[in-house]
Formats: structure tokens, C-alpha cells, sequence
């Protein structure tokens, strides 16, 4: 069952649009509007339950194209077909800028909307079902880089990888993982969500959340330890509960602590990352959390060491570390000094400020291995109008 937004002010057109999605045997709740987007744009909530939003573009304006825009940056999980007769190069590029996702030209090939439609549904049904994989990030010493590493492998899954990714800031100690990527004030801590977890649902914690980049939210952490201490079981059970069916990766930035709540994460993570660097303090620090993620049960499969600020050529090899920690590192990520110390400077993803770096193509391999490429897919609606002449305007109906 999918909920279909039809917004049109032409209602001889409009009926046609119903007839056809009524005809295409996909369970649907169908709402239509005759006043325009205008009217979508002034209602917060508007779209708040709509998986797809149908706008009769076949007098498209500029001022359409900005509210298409607007809805689409609101609701990300909104898909938006666009109507329109005869779209020029222009209007599709500006349609693709706007969020649209799918282009049907009027009057409407029957074949091709429901097939639209019918992926839509499709990804309505993948979505309820969506159990996101959980990844904890747990630092072996102060200074290990396991926030650098959780930021910016978040922000390779969601850009390279095109995956919803949430990163929760469970540092206790002055936890700034939100700062490490963009420069948004977080509207709210965890701390503070927590606080009020009686009004948890999908829109109060979307509220809650700093949106960095597409496909990429960030929870801040708490902010000191004093507020970090009233995060509670229940309350992050409530969290995952929710956020594992809206994104694909969740990322917890655990920090050192181990306390009940840093336990609870680890128990719900499909797999625990201790991040630990080349030297002789941070190596038996690997090697002692490694004792304790043993000790909690946690089996090897489930852990994958990750080992940051590699030199190839350093004083301590790798085949060293293995032998002193007991077990395979999973990831040697490069020392790049520079590219990262810019990156945390000015609060930017290192793969976006530093794309071709060793770090940065480093951090990307490390997302392919999470989240393969899938085979390749036809092409969209969109793509095949910009491979062929539109056909001639007709007459409205």
C-alpha cells in the first residue's frame, strides 16, 4: 500500500491520472489537490505519510520548480513524478536539480507510469521491511581517530555508496562527531532526545537531527559528560527500534567508555570496529579491548580491527601488530597527515575536500566492502528522455 499525492488544476487531466492509477492494480490511498504546490509548501505535515507526490506540470513555472525543490529537500524519502508535455533539455536538467525523480510525458504512456508507480511500491515495501546493519566504532586508546573514521566512512556510504546512513555520537566525553562534517549547529543532543523520548516518532526525531548531506543525519553527542549520564537503555532501545528501519547503515561512535549504554550498542551491532594506531600504547590498549570485547562475548567474526594511521614502511609492521593483538586487521588506513588535518580544520568530509588522497580512497574501498555495488539496473524514465527527442505537444484533454 503506497499513499499518492496527485496534485493538478486541471480536472480533466487529473481524471484521466486517477484512471490510470486506479487501473494498475497497486494498493493504493489516493489524495488529489487543485490548488497548486503552494498549498503542499505552507503544510509542514503535508507530506509527512505521501510516498509519492504526482504534480501536473503541463504549465510549468520557475515557481514550481522551487517548490518541487523545497518538498524534495523536506521529505527526502518523497519520490516526485513530474507531468509534463514536450520537457526541454532545460526543464529536465532543472527537474533533476529539483529532486524529481521521474519524468511522464503527457499524454501519458499507460506502460510506463504504472512501471513508475510499481517501483515506487516496490520501494515502499523494501523499506518496511528495512532492518539498517549497525556498525559501532570503539576507540583503544584517546587519539586513535575512531570518530575521524566513523564520520567519514558515514559519509562514503551515504555519497559513494548511495545508502541512508545515521551516525549516533555516543562519546561521552565531549563527543563533536557533527562538527567533524559540516558546520550546522545540531538542533538537539541525544541527551535531549532522550529527555523527551515519550515524544519519539520519525518526525520529532527527524526534527531532532542534523541533516550534514544527503542520505547522511548525524545525532550529536550529548556535549559533556555530566548530560551524557542521563542517557539510559531503554531510551537508545526506543532509538535503534526506530532508526533501523529508516536507514541502511546506523554508525554509533562509541568513544572509550564502557558502560550500559556503549554495551547496548555493541550487543545490537552487526559488526564492532576498534580502531587502534601503529604505536607501542595504542597497540596494547587494542590489545586489552579486544580481551574485553572477548570477555563480553562478542565473537571474532563480528569484530574487525581497524587500524589507522598506517605508515607501510613505519618502525612497527603489520604483521607486529597482528602477532601482539591475536587477530587480522580487517583495514590499515593510511597516515595522511595533511588531507586530514585539513579536513577536521575546516569541519568538511576528507573524500569531499580531498577526493584523490590516500586516505580518501582508502576510506572508500572500506565502504565498497560494506555495501557492494549492485548489479546494474535499466534506465530510468528520466534518463531515456534525454537520450530521445520528446514527441510533439498535443492539445490538453
Amino acid at each position: 500500500m503506497i499513499n499518492i499525492l496527485l496534485v493538478s488544476s486541471d480536472p480533466g487531466r487529473s481524471q484521466q491520472i486517477t484512471a490510470v492509477i486506479a487501473a494498475s492494480g497497486i494498493g493504493h490511498q489516493l489524495k488529489t489537490l487543485a490548488n497548486g504546490l503552494q498549498q503542499v509548501c505552507a503544510d509542514k505535515d503535508a507530506l509527512q505519510t505521501t510516498d509519492l507526490l504526482i504534480f501536473d506540470g503541463y504549465h510549468l513555472t520557475q515557481d514550481d520548480i522551487d517548490a518541487l525543490e523545497k518538498l524534495s529537500s523536506r521529505h527526502r524519502e518523497l519520490v516526485c513524478t513530474l507531468i509534463t508535455p514536450e520537457p526541454s533539455h532545460e526543464v529536465l536538467m532543472q527537474a533533476m536539480r529539483a529532486g524529481v525523480r521521474n519524468v511522464a510525458l503527457w499524454p501519458i504512456d499507460r506502460d510506463s507510469f504504472i512501471a513508475d508507480i510499481k517501483r515506487v511500491a516496490g520501494r515502499r515495501a523494501e523499506a518496511d521491511h528495512r532492518d539498517g546493519k549497525v556498525l559501532s566504532f570503539v576507540s583503544s586508546k584517546g587519539g586513535s581517530g575512531a570518530t575521524f573514521v566513523a564520520v567519514n566512512l558515514g559519509y562514503a556510504l551515504a555519497t559513494l555508496r548511495d545508502k541512508r546512513v545515521l551516525l549516533v555520537d555516543l562519546n561521552q566525553q565531549f563527543g563533536d562527531a557533527a562538527h567533524l562534517v559540516c558546520d550546522k549547529n545540531p538542533p538537539a543532543t541525544i541527551a535531549e532526545v532522550c529527555a523527551q523520548i515519550d515524544r519519539l516518532d520519525a518526525s520529532f526525531f527527524d526534527a531532532c537531527l542534523t541533516h550534514a548531506y544527503p542520505n547522511f543525519d548525524v545525532l550529536a553527542g550529548a556535549g559533556d559528560p555530566v548530560k551524557a549520564v542521563d542517557i539510559k537503555v531503554p531510551h537508545l532501545e526506543q532509538i535503534v527500534k526506530l532508526v533501523r528501519r529508516q536507514y541502511d547503515f546506523v554508525l554509533f561512535d562509541v568513544g572509550q567508555s564502557v558502560n550500559p549504554v556503549s554495551i547496548f550498542a555493541l550487543d545490537h551491532s552487526d559488526l564492532i570496529f576498534p580502531v587502534l594506531q601503529s604505536s607501542v600504547p595504542h597497540i596494547r590498549a587494542g590489545q586489552k579491548l579486544l580481551g574485553l570485547l572477548q570477555s563480553l562475548g562478542y565473537p571474532g567474526e563480528r569484530v574487525r580491527v581497524l587500524l589507522n594511521r598506517h605508515e607501510k614502511r613505519g618502525r612497527i609492521d603489520l604483521k607486529t601488530v597482528e602477532g601482539v593483538i591475536g587477530v587480522k586487521v580487517y583495514n590499515a588506513l593510511p597516515n595522511d597527515a595533511r588531507p586530514v588535518l585539513d579536513a577536521i580544520n575546516q569541519g568538511v568530509p576528507v573524500i569531499k575536500q580531498h577526493k584523490n588522497s590516500p586516505i580518501s580512497k582508502s576510506l572508500a574501498e572500506l565502504a565498497e566492502t560494506l555495501a557492494p555495488a549492485p548489479k546494474a539496473s535499466g534506465n530510468t524514465m528520466l534518463t531515456k528522455l534525454f537520450r530521445s527527442k520528446p514527441r510533439a505537444q498535443p492539445s490538453p484533454a
